[in-house]
């Protein structure tokens, strides 16, 4: 049977794109974004859950303290009073996946974890600032943490502790997926013990894309995760020739991505290690350290740019022995000639001082970029 899968907070878009893939998807919304909850269903009816609030619009008003601290439980009405969100608490610990994204939504931290405190046993969460992520290897899971996708810095931390007055934690695992510098997780895989039959919880800080992680998520990771469980009607057992059509272009289709991915890995590990080697040759370069000064002073310090420019020409000559041979070197004859003309001109004179009486001109952005190109 098909997998049921619930969208709760997603854009309209994502559930669009589900529903192009194939996937029986319903859309819904707790309650954070704008006050109300509304479920297309009852909660067991869904095999996947997915959570990705994108804002937090709710009034708040002293109704009790939340379990977080001194923070009023936030007013929602439910437009769906017929399904309870309620039952959550058992059925998410039996077969279910759930992903949830922790997206910095409003900058109170009490009130953040609040928007996931509905999630049973949700780690706390706690806010960070962290430019330098790092993934651990989770096999096929390793598809859906690409730590150069998520939108940095990244703002918040999970820790698999309970929350003040949470009961008893029932994980069997906590798997830090995505780790700071500190070993601090930024995103977590929980599953809950043998007995509440392997469900899981993944947990993931924002990316770029949240919708591309989605896609990704159930099309190549949540098939993994239910693979060899359905028990095929007949019906679904015969494959007519337009589907074994479309399994066979899945196929070449899959097979591309997993070469893809391959190349993308060791293109990523060559483009790391060309720009380490960049670094090591300039820093280890006394003339490359003084061409990038007088160029950065060039285009910071715009009312002496020729200036800069001009020294750092001066520079290639000393370098390599003078200035046709500086030519030779680099390759740029016309440039060269051109940021000769443009420092000499009266206007952008970079070695002489005015005459008496005469008017300078203030150069703009477009007069310095003639001579950015050299």
């Amino acid at each position: 049977m098909p997998l049921n899968i619930l969208l709760l907070d997603c854009s309209e878009e994502i559930k669009r794109r589900v529903e192009q893939a194939g996937f029986c998807v319903d859309s819904g919304s707790v309650g954070y974004c704008d006050g109300v909850q509304r479920l297309p269903g009852p909660i067991y009816d869904y095999e996947v859950i997915i959570y990705n609030p994108t804002r937090y619009g709710i009034d708040q008003v002293p109704v009790a303290v939340s379990a977080l601290g001194d923070y009023p439980q936030p007013r929602i009405s439910n437009a769906t009073p017929i399904y309870e969100l309620g039952v959550i608490s058992t059925h998410i610990r039996r077969r279910v996946i759930m992903l949830a994204f922790v997206n910095l939504v409003v900058d109170d931290i009490g009130r953040l974890n609040e928007v996931y405190s509905w999630i049973p046993e949700m780690p706390r969460i706690l806010q960070t600032h962290d430019q330098i992520v790092r993934a651990n290897s989770a096999g096929y899971l390793d598809l859906i943490i690409y730590p150069e996708e998520l939108k940095l810095p990244v703002r918040t931390k999970v820790m698999a502790q309970r929350y003040p007055g949470q009961q008893r934690t029932t994980w069997e695992r906590s798997y830090p997926l995505l780790t700071n510098k500190n070993k601090e997780a930024l995103g977590l895989l929980l599953t809950w013990e043998p007995s509440r039959s392997s469900a899981m919880l993944f947990v993931l800080p924002t990316y770029k894309s949240n919708d591309e992680i989605c896609m990704r998520f159930l099309t190549r990771v949540v098939p993994k995760l239910f693979e060899g469980e359905a028990v095929k009607s007949p019906k679904e057992q015969f494959k007519s020739p337009a589907e074994m059509e479309e399994e066979g272009r899945l196929a070449e289709i899959a097979s591309t991505q997993e070469r893809l991915d391959q190349e993308r890995e060791e293109v990523l590990a060559r483009l790391a290690a060309a720009r380490r080697h960049k670094v090591q040759q300039i820093d280890s370069d006394e003339t490359a350290k003084w061409l990038f000064i007088h160029y950065e002073r060039a285009v910071r310090e715009t009312e002496d740019a020729y200036v800069h420019i001009y020294k750092l020409r001066e520079t290639l000559k000393d370098k390599f022995g003078g200035e046709d041979e500086a030519i030779r070197a680099i390759g740029c004859k016309t440039a060269w000639e051109e940021i000769g003309r443009l420092t000499n001109a009266k206007e952008k004179d970079a070695r002489h001082a005015p005459r008496a009486g005469e008017k300078l001109v203030q150069w703009s952005e477009g007069k310095v970029g003639d001579g950015s190109d050299f």
